[in-house]
């Protein structure tokens, strides 16, 4: 799944066997990279998918095909050469909604070139250097896009340097994206305060409301299923990974408390890269604690 593939990358995982460490290609050559199963029996339902996420540095410009082969035994380099050449594009599933479209939008599958591979951010309040949330919880969208924005106006998705006729022409939802976010927390009143660090997954909007909209209890479709690693918080100074499973709706669960003296200030860190196959929009929210329940 695309949240254990994104999760070894969070975790700085060794490389997989699968993947050569170096590879050196002559002018117009051609050399496969890797050559994968997808095994099917015994599954159910029947998931004839894979997924594959990697970070390489080229000292040049490279042309990357991804290909897939029916057979019983590992397909030849031959087979694969065959393929790449004489093969047909598979068919798409819905064709995109055309950008700047009026009524229902069809995002169909992203399959391109995106600009950029990290999102990284300090947040803070209005006109200052530090974050203060004192009576009202403040979230960030993460993977916010088109009719997605959460009334924020704003849109994460990379833009697409080139893309197959007939899919998506921006990629949304970010997958494979790493947020890299910094919130330098402040205490302004003269009591001691906790804040909750959550990530959430609420109902996908494009209006500016009252609040975020949840379900409770969230019994959909799961739009999340990742690794979110935190640093700062009272759980230690260490870097600690939070396993989430959010579903439409989720309220989600805490990353992490943290509590802060009359005046105080401490920053906490929030690293993520977006598994493959979430549903967006999510966010991050930091909110207030109760004395009662703190």
């Amino acid at each position: 799944p695309g949240g254990r593939a994104a999760g070894d990358l969070l975790a700085r995982a060794p490389r997989s066997e699968s993947l050569p460490e170096r590879i050196e290609l002559s002018p117009g050559q051609i050399d496969v990279l890797t050559s994968l199963p997808i095994p099917v029996a015994g599954l159910d339902p029947l998931l004839n998918g894979r997924n594959l996420q990697a970070r390489f540095n080229s000292t040049g410009p490279i042309s990357l095909a991804t290909l897939a082969l029916i057979s019983d035994r590992r397909p030849s380099e031959k087979q694969w050469l065959d393929l790449l050449q004489n093969g047909k594009l598979s068919s798409k599933e819905h064709e995109p909604s055309p950008k700047g479209a009026a009524g229902p939008m069809i995002y169909s599958r992203v399959s391109g070139v995106q600009q950029g591979t990290r999102w990284r951010g300090v947040l803070t309040s209005p006109g200052r250097t530090n974050l203060e949330v004192t009576t009202q919880p403040i979230s960030w969208p993460i993977a916010s896009l088109q009719r997605g924005t959460l009334g924020t106006g704003q849109v994460q998705s990379a833009q697409l340097t080139d893309f197959y006729p007939g899919t998506a022409w921006e990629a949304h939802g970010n997958y494979g994206v790493a947020y890299d976010l910094s919130l330098p927390l402040r205490n302004p009143s003269s009591r001691p305060q906790t804040l909750d660090l959550r990530l959430e997954s609420p109902l996908k909007s494009n209006r500016r409301a009252a609040g975020l909209r949840f379900i409770e209890p969230a019994q959909g479709p799961i739009f999340w299923r990742g690794n979110v690693a935190v640093k700062g918080t009272d759980a230690g100074r260490g870097r600690r990974t939070v396993h989430l499973v959010l579903r439409k709706g989720d309220p989600g669960q805490s990353l992490g408390r943290v509590s802060l003296a009359p005046g105080e200030q401490k920053t906490v860190q929030v690293q993520l890269i977006v598994p493959a196959d979430i549903t967006p929009v999510q966010v991050l929210t930091v909110a207030p604690v109760k004395q009662s329940d703190s």
